[in-house]
């Protein structure tokens, strides 16, 4: 669990984060950056069956345009 690092994160450099890690794959981050109680981790409880789905998961056709975080 990565938590201790999540405070480096503003809520919209987390979701960018979190669109990268997704980007290149990354599902280990994903999941560890979810509250235990949040909806996410409701639907996906198991970190290592998230694994599995991330994995079957089409990332390679996937383009993401990232939003530029102006503050």
């Amino acid at each position: 669990m990565i938590e201790n690092n999540l405070s480096k994160y503003s809520p919209s450099e987390l979701i960018i984060a979190r669109s990268e890690a997704f980007a290149r794959g990354d599902f280990g981050f994903i999941f560890d950056t979810y509250h235990s109680e949040s909806n996410f981790r409701r639907q996906f409880p198991d970190r290592d069956e998230y694994l599995e789905f991330g994995k079957a998961s089409p990332v390679s056709y996937t383009h993401l345009t990232l939003p530029t975080i102006t503050e």
